[in-house]
């Protein structure tokens, strides 16, 4: 028997002969899934719901961007809605230049020594007191995205650098894969042009740009063209940013392609510039896993449906996942596999897949009532969403 990540599939996709032969091509080496993770699930027996992280890993990535961006002089943060564990928060505060937060209950949630540390604000709201966001030693920058909230800004005189949002769908190319054509973030080109005519602006200027592009699929282009469009920007408003800023949304970026990136935005913006990366999801790939129990088995036509004792809805939001069961190395058949979460919305659906099996699928796969499942590639977000719902308790998180 050897342990296989299966993909999940779509309902009336490849045929399943199909799907057979790309997962049992994975076995040619002889070799499947192994991840040191997985020793922890079977030592305690763990019946879920819980979900697991590798911290060892994400320390280790979150190294691996220090390194990146070191020669460049580039600042990485840590996006504390993407993780907002305690031992991720400390991890960050080590190994990263600083954090990305939205509002004070975020900001309570860091470590309190944050000396040499930068926090950048970024919310869609700010009625609060922007002044508060230092009391931990750290330096702090605020991002605004709109003319309420440089009006609040100004009423606070918070004394602390100011960014300009701009929105990113005017600055990433109509032809890149990660366009979209509206968002409701930032300033407009136009918009920026007007604000930096505010009598109150040109008195106190923007210390730089703000782009965050929220699109799953961004490629080394799609921020290429923000880079580019920036500067054009910056030129064209004969404004000399103290700050840019590239937001999130680098977890499809390789560290080869990252490292390309920061070379070329700080050739763009050449020191005393402070350029900032705000990834999230980026630091924890490859590292979440989820632990549940099968509590209900149900056959249709060509389908054996699941419920197990962890919801998509409640906790596992935002990861699309995995499945890891055990197949024999020569499989003869496959069946097709659903599995539910354990409330009573009809669309708490985690995923289906098509395992490969021998002869004797329930003996071979452990998918009975009563047996551990466990599911790969949970996205870390899934642990801020993570909730009790229809009485289906919160997960247990459990970074190891």
């Amino acid at each position: 028997m050897i342990l296989a990540e299966i993909n999940p599939s779509k309902p009336g996709g490849l045929p399943i002969m199909a799907n057979v032969k790309e997962v049992a091509g994975a076995f040619n080496s002889g070799k499947g899934f192994e991840h040191p993770v997985l020793d922890r699930f079977k030592a305690n027996a763990d019946s879920g719901p819980s979900l697991y992280f590798d911290m060892q890993k994400v320390e280790q990535r979150m190294d691996l961007l220090a390194e990146v961006a070191r020669p460049f002089g580039v600042t990485p943060l840590l996006a504390v809605k993407s993780f907002p564990d305690e031992r991720c928060l400390g991890s960050a505060q080590r190994k990263l230049g600083g954090f990305d937060i939205s509002n004070p209950v975020e900001y309570a949630c860091l470590p309190n020594n944050l000396n040499d540390k930068l926090v950048s604000i970024v919310s869609p709201e700010m009625d609060f007191d922007i002044k508060g966001f230092v009391s931990k030693g750290n330096a702090a920058v605020v991002v605004l995205d709109s003319f309420t909230q440089l009006d609040r800004y100004f009423s606070q005189q918070p004394g602390i650098p100011y960014m300009l949002r701009v929105q990113s769908t005017h600055l990433v190319e109509n032809t890149d894969p990660a366009y979209y054509q509206r968002t409701r973030f930032g300033f407009s080109l136009e918009e920026v042009g007007q604000a930096l005519k505010h009598p109150k602006v040109i008195t106190t200027p923007p210390a730089g740009f703000h782009v965050h592009h929220g699109s799953e699929i961004n490629q080394i282009t799609t921020f290429q063209s923000m880079i580019k469009s920036l500067a054009s920007l910056a030129s064209e408003l004969q404004l000399e940013p103290k700050f840019i800023n590239l937001g999130g949304g680098w977890g499809k970026l390789t560290p080869e392609e990252i490292r390309t990136l920061l070379a070329e935005a700080r050739k763009t913006f050449p020191l005393p510039c402070s350029i900032l990366m705000e990834p999230g999801h980026w630091y924890s790939k490859d590292t979440g896993f989820a632990v549940c129990t099968v509590v209900n088995q149900m056959q249709s036509i060509d389908t054996i449906n699941y419920t197990v004792n962890i919801s998509k809805r409640a906790h596992l939001r935002w990861s699309d996942v995995n499945l890891i069961a055990p197949i024999e190395s020569q499989p003869r058949k496959a069946q097709r596999v659903q599995f539910f979460g354990p409330s009573c919305f009809e669309g708490d659906l985690i995923g289906n897949f098509i395992v490969p099996y021998h002869s004797d699928f329930s003996h071979e796969s452990g998918l009975i009532p009563g047996q551990q499942v466990v599911f790969s590639n949970v996205n870390c977000y899934s642990v801020a969403w993570n909730a009790s719902f229809n009485g289906v308790a919160r997960a247990k998180v459990n970074p190891i």
